[in-house]
């Protein structure tokens, strides 16, 4: 059965988890939904999702917490959309990050009047914290996703080229 695609509004907020997202427009790569929060379970995650068609650049922005402990230091994450690369990130603290990146009116597929995008993230750090000491979590976690924003990028608070 084919998971329906998620729909974002410029400068709505969708969060991840129960609430809002659930499995909505969620491929693969997903651990089960949370109540607030979602992670990845393995070394990519992918999502489909519709906008609106634009007119100009989105700015992406994505709140999450990277899985960090003393087995695994640093976490990397490359995010892809419809083919195109578009972010690459390295953490090295466990700490909530917004993080901004832009997508070009080029990087979407447009298609009866709804702009189409699949993102893909690549963790290849991602790591079974049952691997650990701390406890016997099977899956494989490299970043907990909280909130997805897309925002016309004039309308972004912070210029991601900067």
């Amino acid at each position: 059965m084919k998971v329906p695609q998620s729909s974002f509004e410029p400068g709505v907020t969708r969060l991840f988890g129960n609430g809002d997202i659930g499995l909505s427009g969620l491929v693969s790569g997903w651990a089960t939904p949370e109540d607030a929060h979602l992670w990845n379970d393995g070394a990519g995650a992918i999502m489909e999702l519709t906008v609106p068609p634009p007119d100009r650049r989105y700015t992406l922005e994505l709140e999450g917490e990277p899985f960090i402990d003393s087995e695994c230091p640093s976490q990397e994450m490359t995010l892809y959309c419809n083919g195109f690369w578009i972010g690459c990130w390295k953490f090295e603290e466990r700490k909530s990050y917004t993080l901004y990146t832009p997508i070009e009116p080029e990087q979407l597929f447009i298609r009866h009047d709804m702009a189409f995008a699949r993102l893909v993230w690549l963790l290849p750090q991602s790591t079974r914290p049952a691997g650990s000491k701390w406890n016997d979590d099977g899956r494989r976690l490299g970043f907990c996703f909280r909130a997805l924003t897309f925002r016309h990028a004039d309308e972004a608070s912070i210029d991601p080229f900067t």
